[in-house]
């Protein structure tokens, strides 16, 4: 029986669920193709020995945090006097669980350094009387924290959150 007789004409459903099936085998394999990622040529020579070192580190490294809720420091002005005490969230980042360890076992020393580096000078701002001078406290705290927790520790230091504490 042709298709004459039945009154039907063009392709069967078969011929067309085949041909809508290589379509789409044939866009998907296109468009794996041209989403994945080119592979770099890989060159011989090291172009620059510092960078493998770096990137060797860099793979063999387990950066780590260590946080410090709500550390107290005081907000004194540029003539000494105490205008308050702010609470200031800090985030260590320490290189591997050894150093995690070591500082999590020094933070009070640590916390102890960091004080006093802040009472020993201004921490208010100058262009904005009442308000946390952020880069100096920071710059401060992080380099009593560095010498306390010792040579190596701490690998970077941020301060993630102020807040003013209440009176």
């Amino acid at each position: 029986m042709s298709n004459e007789d039945t009154g039907k004409s063009g392709p069967s459903p078969i011929v067309f669920a085949l041909v809508a099936l290589l379509i789409g085998l044939g866009g998907g394999g296109a468009a794996v193709y041209f989403l994945m990622p080119a592979k770099a040529p890989e060159t011989a020579a090291a172009t620059d020995p510092a960078e493998d070192k770096a990137a060797e580190v860099d793979e063999a490294s387990d950066i780590l945090h260590v946080n410090v809720r709500r550390f107290s420091a005081p907000l004194i002005s540029q003539r000494g006097t105490t205008l308050g005490y702010v609470w200031i969230d800090v985030d260590f980042v320490v290189d591997g669980p050894t150093n995690q360890s070591l500082l999590s076992a020094r933070l009070p020393r640590v916390k102890n350094a960091m004080l006093k580096a802040l009472h020993s000078a201004p921490t208010a701002s100058v262009e904005r009387p009442g308000a946390l001078d952020v880069k100096q406290v920071e710059a401060r705290m992080r380099a009593a924290a560095k010498a306390a927790a010792g040579d190596g520790v701490i690998h970077q230091m941020f301060i993630t959150n102020v807040q003013r504490a209440p009176t």
